[in-house]
């Protein structure tokens, strides 16, 4: 067991590293058959209690609607151009591993905030993206100090 071991615990679902108090994601590209199974399976395995990369997860499961859509049953080969999206999604996969996001921003000095959200609705799927903005009255007028982003 190394040291990176020890300070890496699964809390909600994600990785918790307890010195640096990351959150971080875990996922692996499993070797099987593409089938609408398999696609379900994949997806659902990336747990996101927090919704930090629900907008990666939310194309996954538009492929996973389109293939209901189109009655595929679950163990029939993927058609061209899903399979085409299913492989490039399936690239970016790992890279979840190297995902990793504070838990706790600590902000000081700051007077002032604003929230701005913006919602988009599309025929299939909804999004909302919020923006925090925090400001510090030590100099006039205001300066932005930081904007995060939440999907």
């Amino acid at each position: 067991m190394t040291r990176h071991d020890l300070l890496v615990e699964h809390v909600l679902g994600v990785l918790w590293n307890s010195e640096s108090d990351n959150i971080g994601y875990e996922s692996t590209v499993p070797e099987r058959r593409l089938t609408r199974r398999a696609i379900l399976s994949v997806v659902s395995s990336v747990y996101d209690p927090l919704g930090f990369i629900s907008p990666f997860i939310l194309a996954a499961k538009k492929m996973t609607q389109e293939l209901c859509r189109r009655s595929i049953s679950w163990g029939e080969n993927l058609l061209s151009d899903i399979l085409t999206s299913w492989m490039k999604w399936m690239e970016d996969l790992p890279k979840l591993n190297q995902t990793s996001l504070p838990r706790c921003m600590k902000l000081q000095r700051v007077t002032d905030a604003r929230s701005l959200k913006f919602v988009c609705q599309q025929e299939n799927c909804e999004s909302v993206t919020q923006y925090f903005q925090f400001w510090s009255h030590t100099v006039s007028p205001p300066i932005p100090i930081k904007i995060i982003m939440l999907h």
